[in-house]
């Protein structure tokens, strides 16, 4: 008998938002395609077809020609659970920044420009006097851009950890 680890609710929200979106019929199923395309919408590009029926096998659903939204979170548990979270905030962090024309720029970091025209884009409405404070109070060097390394610290603080509140050069 093994515990199964678990994923937590911002995670199982995630799935439910892909599921659904899948689920165009409303059959409360995804065939094998969707649920490729479903680790494809969580961020599992490299998934391949054998990789689904290995995992099919391993879950002792072989042969089902449809699965359910809890047999959709057992397969992906593992590949959520895995997830690198400097990788996840750095690939958001470059949808933000932009292409780099310079690799040693960071895109040129997150400038209030770049910010503005993303929340614009998503439906976010904050002053522009918000968004100026958000990237001061991010940007450590002073140079009016959020990099990288300091993304990566404000991201960690909304992790609800109180340890990554605390100031420190060693963000590792």
């Amino acid at each position: 008998f093994s515990i199964k680890p678990k994923l937590d609710s911002e995670s199982l929200k995630e799935v439910q938002q892909a599921f659904d979106l899948l689920d165009t019929e409303g059959t409360k199923s995804l065939d094998i395609r969707e649920v490729k395309a479903c680790f494809y919408a969580l961020g599992f590009q490299q998934i391949k077809k054998k990789d689904i029926r290995r995992l099919l096998k391993e879950n002792n659903k072989e042969g089902y020609h449809a699965l359910s939204f809890n047999e959709v979170v057992e397969i992906v548990t593992p590949f959520i659970l895995d997830r690198d979270p400097r990788e996840e905030v750095s690939k958001v962090f470059d949808l933000i920044a932009g292409p780099s024309t310079d690799l040693s720029d960071d895109g040129g970091g997150i400038t209030f420009e770049k910010l503005k025209k993303v929340c614009v884009e998503i439906g976010e409405n904050y002053t522009d006097s918000e968004l100026k404070d958000m990237v001061r109070e991010a940007d450590r060097d002073g140079d009016g851009k959020v990099g990288k390394d300091d993304f990566w610290r404000v991201m960690k603080k909304r992790s609800g950890d109180p340890l990554d509140e605390l100031d420190s050069d060693d963000d590792e």
